[in-house]
């Protein structure tokens, strides 16, 4: 089970009273739509929120979105299960995995602030990694989402220091002061003008760390990219997964994403109607702070390989893109790289 068990029980507690072919039927739909757009070749499927398409693969998946939240399309009960069903466990795993850098510094993370929250999330994530955290504030502007986040919470979380703001992010302008911000799935569902507006809206709300999560595609990527030059202008510096400020390596059809592999539970894959028990959500992101804080020396940026003998890594470093090929000669650093994984810090390469 990906997801907390209290959480997991939540949600199972939730869609025990619903019709689950309701369910199943609203993430067809979707699929169906998104399916069509590709076949037309239009670029454009803003009309999908995008924190609720689904990048996810598996070796015999095909890419999809799950679940509508907008009212002009599915926006009911059914496509908003579906989401808690399908998508918030891979969602879970990567805030999990992206906040997880931060562990060295939990203890300054007394506050969070999450834009477009959708049900919570990023809280379920930060509650365990930073034991400090006292105040969180999650704007969103679904009302739907809203309820099914407080029913969640209802569950185990206590709500004394949670305030829900229902708004659109432009309206929530400004936003109050939080040690941690985080924007997670949401910048695809804006305009490239509002795109910049908000970044710089969570930027200046941010005391410590801002977080930001995309899918990992290449518009994906390219929405990280852009914040990423936008933030560095405003005097922020990189924690993750870049180890340093310069301007970005990845340049033509390459783009910077890793994978998260989740385990899927029996609801997950009925809803889902897939036969494996596991799949792959690809993600891209960046963490930067207000203070120079680097995660790493450098970064794996693609999954190792393992050849006859030797391992080899593909590493953003400080001076670009490099590969490095670790053989059993190099003694402690071959047996390191044996544990070393897609998006780990990578080692010092003076020790290579």
């Amino acid at each position: 089970m990906s997801l907390p068990s209290s959480l997991y029980h939540a949600i199972e507690k939730i869609l025990d009273a619903q019709n689950l072919s309701g369910i199943r039927q609203a993430r067809r739909v979707l699929t169906q739509r998104y399916h069509d757009l590709a076949k037309e070749k239009i670029s454009d499927a803003s009309f999908i929120p995008q924190r609720f398409q689904d990048v996810s693969r598996t070796k015999h998946d095909v890419r999809h979105p799950n679940s509508l939240k907008d009212e002009g399309h599915m926006g009911n009960d059914a496509g908003r299960l579906s989401y808690l069903a399908t998508r918030m466990p891979a969602t879970y795993e990567v805030c999990l995995r992206v906040l997880g850098a931060l562990s060295d510094q939990a203890n300054r993370v007394t506050s969070l602030l999450d834009l477009g929250a959708g049900p919570g999330t990023v809280v379920w994530a930060a509650q365990d990694l930073f034991p400090n955290l006292e105040q969180v504030t999650l704007v969103e502007e679904d009302r739907g989402f809203i309820h099914l986040g407080t029913r969640l919470f209802d569950e185990t979380l206590e709500k004394k220091h949670m305030t829900w703001l229902n708004s659109s992010l432009k309206d929530a302008i400004p936003f109050q002061p939080h040690a941690l911000v985080t924007l997670s799935y949401v910048l695809g569902e804006l305009s490239i003008a509002d795109q910049e507006y908000i970044v710089n809206a969570g930027w200046e709300a941010t005391k410590e760390f801002f977080v930001l999560i995309e899918p990992g595609t290449p518009r994906g990527f390219e929405r990280i990219k852009q914040a990423r030059h936008q933030l560095i202008q405003q005097g922020a510096f990189v924690v993750a997964p870049c180890p340093h400020e310069a301007a970005c390596p990845m340049v033509d059809k390459d783009w910077c994403h890793f994978s998260q592999r989740l385990e899927r539970t029996s609801l997950h894959r009925l809803i889902k109607e897939a036969s494996l028990a596991y799949e792959d959500e690809k993600y891209s992101y960046i963490i930067v702070s207000r203070n120079p804080l680097h995660d790493s020396l450098s970064r794996i940026v693609r999954k190792p390989r393992h050849g006859s003998g030797h391992f080899i890594l593909d590493l953003c470093t400080r001076d670009g893109l490099k590969r490095l090929i670790v053989s059993r000669k190099t003694g402690k650093l071959y047996r390191m790289a044996r544990h070393l994984e897609w998006g780990d810090p990578g080692p010092k390469l003076d020790d290579a």
